[in-house]
Formats: structure tokens, sequence, C-alpha cells
């Protein structure tokens, strides 16, 4: 997920850790939160033999005429002419903010495909849609904001994503209801705006419960949750799936 603003900006680290000694070349593609593609570089950066580059997202945005805050997504790729895609992709997102840097590791996967094709890889899930559970703090001093992404290796990607969500409590299931994302694009959205009784679901439980995230329609998705503090604004963040 990109943050390019006030709060936060936002920077890709990557690493020459697959067949190390030989140089590397990545690309870039930007959606916004609604599914627009805003940006897009197939020569974004390169790696020499066991190096680490950290470049920003806000140079991609700047060339792309992308002024102001931006809340979207970015895809990264190898973009070698030869020995394409050579194994796994690895990377890191840092999130530079006021007063520290939050990082988070992040691998490559198969995303959804448009209506009536199949994937050019088999599934890495098995076809199997999976459960993502989302800690989420809700109280005077935290609260917790969802990022899902409605992701596909397809431009031409077109089928809307919905999910089930369930805001538990302990053990108990106190709320549940669907959304839908566009293709390419997200649900970014504090958990108490999505269930507006969040606070009081959780009260009894020290401000503490879990958002369930299933597929409905869609083989998988994005996730992503933020914990923000609210007397800074500042987050901590992490991946799930």
């Amino acid at each position: 997920m990109v943050i390019d603003g006030t709060q936060a900006r936002t920077a890709v680290v990557f690493f020459n850790m697959v067949e190390p000694e030989t140089p590397k070349a990545f690309g870039v593609i930007v959606y916004d939160v609604a599914g627009r593609l805003v940006a897009e570089k197939k020569q974004w950066t390169t790696l020499p033999p066991r190096g680490v580059r950290r470049v920003w997202l806000r140079d991609v945005l700047d060339e792309a005429g992308v002024r102001g805050d931006f809340v979207g997504h970015a895809e990264v790729f190898y973009s070698m002419d030869t020995d394409a895609y050579p194994d796994w992709l690895h990377h890191q997102v840092h999130y530079v903010q006021k007063d520290h840097v939050e990082g988070l590791q992040v691998g490559v996967g198969l995303w959804n495909s448009p209506q009536g094709t199949r994937p050019p890889i088999p599934d890495p899930q098995g076809g199997d849609p999976r459960l993502a559970c989302i800690p989420v703090l809700s109280n005077g001093d935290y609260s917790t904001t969802v990022a899902l992404t409605n992701c596909s290796h397809a431009y031409d990607y077109d089928l809307e994503g919905v999910v089930a969500l369930e805001l538990r409590a302990g053990r108990h299931i106190v709320e549940r209801r669907e959304v839908a994302m566009p293709p390419h694009g997200m649900l970014f959205q504090p958990v108490r705006e999505l269930f507006p009784r969040t606070d009081e679901h959780l009260r009894a439980h020290g401000g503490i419960g879990f958002l369930m995230v299933r597929p409905v329609n869609i083989r998988t998705f994005g996730g992503q949750f933020f914990h923000i503090q609210t007397a800074t604004g500042q987050f901590s963040t992490e991946h799930t799936f």
C-alpha cells in the first residue's frame, strides 16, 4: 500500500538476493484507491550484484503528474529483458513518518484473473480462499484501519471483489457485513466506520477484538492493517493473509 502526504512517505527497498551475482531491474505500476492506473514505469530502478536500494513512490507519482496527498497501491516486478523472472522478488516497504520509520516485509504472489480466463500459472493457494484475521484496537488511545486490495496480474481485470467481514469480541461474532472493491481498487477504511458500534462491542474486552475477512467471489486479496495512535496520528502496520 502507498501512503504519500503529510502523514507519511512511502519507499520500497529492493534486495538482490536471488542469483545475487546478476544485476536486476525492476518496474512499478501504481493504482489509486478507486482502481485507476495512475503511474507505470517499466524501468524504475536497478540493482548491482548483491545490491540494496531504496526508491521513493513520490518520484514516480511526480513524474506521472500526480500531485498532493495520495493513497493507493503499487505493484513491483522484475523487468529484465532476459531471465525476466528468476525467482522470488524480495523487498520491503518503508513508511517514513514524523518520528519513526515503519517497515513492512512484502512478498509476491499471483492475484485474481479477469472473468472467464484462467491464471497463467497454477494458483499458489491451491484454489482455496483463505480467511484473514486482523487484530483490532478501538479505545481512546488507538484505532485500527483496514487496507484490502483487489489485485490482479492483468491490466484488463474487470471483477468487483466482494469480501465478507466479521467483527469478533472474544469468542463472539458481534457484527457482519459485506463490502465490494473495484477492480485494482481498495478498501481503506477505519474499522469504526465499517462497524460504528465497534467501541461499544469491544469495551468489555479492553478495546481489543478481531476482524475476520473472507473472499466471497475472488481468489484472494492484499491485506494490511494500521494501528493508529490517537494523540500523534502515527501508525504501525502489518500485512495479513
